[in-house]
């Protein structure tokens, strides 16, 4: 009965301004493992009501299970953990309750229980994300490809990156440590790993060894999550040192080395300016380079073009727009950097298959 209870409590909260009790994962025997959250910077109950409501999907949830909970006597369990999951899918931005300053938690994902469902963040993040699957299987959509995870494999995904993940279909599970963190000049050398889409970086399979050893230092920040003294958060943030050292190790003793600097000047410049329309000319100038060794160096360390990137991150941010805004399509192509809308839906479509109207709809229905 543990779901029921827990949606009708969910229900009450985002359909109800009055509400003056917050939901708290720590109190709730479905989120035993979550950290608690930090009352402190936790905005008052109607500013943190208002900021949950005024996302995308909120209100057409609200609308569409209000029937189901105005009649609790036939609300079933399966509604719940259909809500439930809905509830949390819709959550696309939760940097007003996330505590980045190194906190960790563990999420599992079991095939038709309420935890199944995907987490869809597109925005801009807070912090960085550090994700280690211990279980089953998880997929990431890269936008340039889907990326199939297993124990052993480390996520890293910066504060940009789209987020898109969720279990893999044929697995019966997937458990992952995970940590939100923020960095500076000393550990940015560290987080300098392959990327497989933009923004978001993976470390192939380390040993049964290295894992537990992992797992170790994540469950160790993980018991310090509530202390909010200094030295505990340097505690946490050592932990999390220790694990991009060794991480920084395995890519070193695998051969895939860091990005060569030129390049990653290349990036950078793609980064700060991928809505307008630069040339490759341009970038290999920014970075130094003759037009010839950018682009054969580019291709060799990204497995992308120039332009591919540029318009790997466009997508991206067309994907945020259509989501988290009224804009028009015209409007949303442009905010992409796309002066011609027609040209900007044929790209989109060949990054995902269908129109952007047709997204945005899709993504709306809850």
């Amino acid at each position: 009965m543990k779901e029921i209870e827990t949606a009708q409590e969910f229900y009450r909260f985002i359909s109800s301004n009055g509400m003056d009790k917050l939901p708290a994962s720590s109190e709730n025997p479905l989120f035993p493992d979550e950290p608690t959250l930090n009352r402190k910077n936790l905005p008052d109950t109607k500013e943190l009501i208002k900021r949950i409501v005024s996302q995308p999907r909120i209100p057409e949830l609200i609308r569409k299970w209000k029937d189901a909970f105005s009649n609790p006597e036939t609300f079933t369990r399966q509604q719940a953990i259909s809500f439930i999951q809905q509830m949390l899918e819709s959550m696309e931005s939760i940097d007003f309750i996330l505590d980045y300053h190194c906190i960790c938690g563990v999420s599992e994902s079991i095939k038709n229980q309420w935890s199944d469902y995907t987490v869809y963040r597109p925005g801009q993040k807070g912090g960085w994300g550090l994700h280690l699957t211990v279980g089953g299987e998880g997929t990431y959509n890269c936008l340039r490809q889907n990326l199939t995870v297993s124990a052993g494999d480390l996520v890293l995904l910066s504060p940009t990156a789209f987020y898109e993940y969720r279990r893999h279909a044929d697995a019966e599970k997937w458990q992952v440590y995970w940590v939100a963190f923020q960095t500076d000049a000393r550990m940015s050398e560290l987080l300098q790993w392959p990327e497989v889409g933009a923004g978001i970086h993976h470390l192939s399979k380390c040993d049964d060894a290295l894992m537990n050893q992992f797992i170790e230092q994540f469950e160790a920040i993980k018991a310090l999550n509530n202390e909010t003294d200094p030295l505990a958060t340097r505690i946490r943030y050592n932990h999390l040192e220790n694990i991009l050292l060794h991480s920084k190790r395995l890519l070193s003793s695998t051969l895939i080395n860091a990005i060569d600097s030129r390049i990653q000047k290349a990036i950078q410049y793609i980064d700060d300016n991928f809505r307008s329309n630069f040339s490759v000319e341009l970038v290999a100038k920014e970075a130094c380079m003759s037009v010839s060794s950018l682009t054969r160096l580019f291709k060799q360390q990204t497995g992308l073009s120039v332009t591919e990137l540029r318009n790997e991150k466009r997508m991206a941010l067309a994907c945020e727009k259509l989501t988290h805004s009224n804009l028009s399509i015209s409007e949303v192509a442009a905010a992409a950097g796309y002066s011609d809308p027609l040209y900007f839906s044929r790209c989109f479509n060949k990054h995902f298959q269908q129109s952007p109207s047709a997204y945005r709809e899709e993504y709306l229905k809850v």
